[in-house]
């Protein structure tokens, strides 16, 4: 943790504070929580005296996702229109998230976004920002109309000998 990154969470807090104060932060949950088209849309990187390096996963759509070879997604649309905001200019690099906590550790990353989650670990070593989302993460099972009554799912121990596949949370 440095002076500097202190400095940027702010900045970032306050960026997060005014957009969700003006209704920005929601039409951009809006269009991307919306899963409609925004495959097309490439983000213009806004130059600046100084140059932000931003790190992403790029596999997390609507997150980060890597499209038509465009770097784009909510979380990278944000940082963008932050370094705009405040007059950085950005470089986006992909990573694993062993790899973004590591280079954030190390200097290597100036931000990074990539629906992260805050952990008393991270918090050790990294600054977190306040929260740009609150993404409602569900259980998806399939419809068990008319399947036999071994197939449905109805309390939390009917799920336990059941495979489940699901996304490491970042």
């Amino acid at each position: 943790k440095t002076d500097e990154g202190a400095a940027l969470r702010d900045q970032m807090n306050e960026y997060l504070a005014k957009i969700r104060e003006n209704g920005e932060l929601e039409a951009m949950h809006e269009k991307w929580a919306s899963f409609k088209d925004n495959e097309g849309e490439k983000l213009t990187l806004p130059t600046g005296e100084k140059t932000l390096v931003f790190a992403t996963c790029g596999d997390t759509y609507p997150y980060s996702a890597v499209i038509n070879g465009e770097t784009t997604g909510y979380d990278v649309e944000m940082a963008v229109n932050f370094c705009r905001e405040y007059g950085y200019g950005i470089k986006i690099e992909i990573n694993a998230l062993t790899g973004i906590m590591s280079g954030m550790v190390s200097g290597m990353y100036d931000f990074a976004g990539n629906v992260i989650t805050v952990t008393p670990e991270r918090s050790e070593s990294v600054y977190f920002s306040e929260p740009n989302s609150n993404p409602a993460v569900v259980l998806i099972v399939k419809d068990t109309t008319g399947a036999a009554p071994e197939q449905t799912v109805e309390t939390r121990e009917s799920i336990a000998a059941r495979p489940i596949a699901r996304t490491p949370a970042a």
